[in-house]
């Protein structure tokens, strides 16, 4: 939860405020009540300086601690996502390294059979399995 939606849940709880809900506080901002709900689930939200001071008259700070306030969910919404991208990423890369590195050995592998094969079936036609269609086929 951000900061600024605490702040504001705990001053629409106390007493004596005269509103008691974002949808009655949304007008007072100047906002519509879908706009405020955003603006307080978004830590990278973006805010006026009318809607900064009129934050700040409902929560009894000044517009410079609202502004702090925005300054910090967005700090922690960016070391929050930092975190939970970074990680999966790298792990998405090393995971692919290593399927790449396995197809290529895979590939190595089958040219290998096919050339031993090859051999054999020159050397020795008779240790080759012949399957029920003709085909030569190498021992499992």
């Amino acid at each position: 939860m951000s900061r600024l939606k605490d702040e504001v849940l705990l001053r629409l709880a106390s007493e004596g405020v005269g509103i008691s809900s974002q949808q009655e506080l949304a007008p007072l901002i100047g906002i519509t009540p879908g706009q405020l709900s955003r603006i307080l689930s978004n830590a990278r939200r973006r805010l006026s300086a009318e809607q900064v001071g009129r934050f700040a008259q409902f929560l009894d700070v000044t517009p410079a601690e609202v502004r702090e306030i925005l300054r910090h969910d967005y700090e922690q919404d960016r070391r929050r996502w930092d975190v939970d991208i970074s990680l999966p990423v790298e792990y998405d890369r090393d995971r692919d390294d290593r399927v790449e590195d396995l197809s290529d050995q895979l590939r190595d592998l089958r040219l290998r059979v096919a050339q031993l094969e090859n051999l054999l079936q020159r050397s020795a036609p008779d240790l080759v399995p012949v399957a029920q269609d003709g085909s030569r086929r190498s021992r499992p």
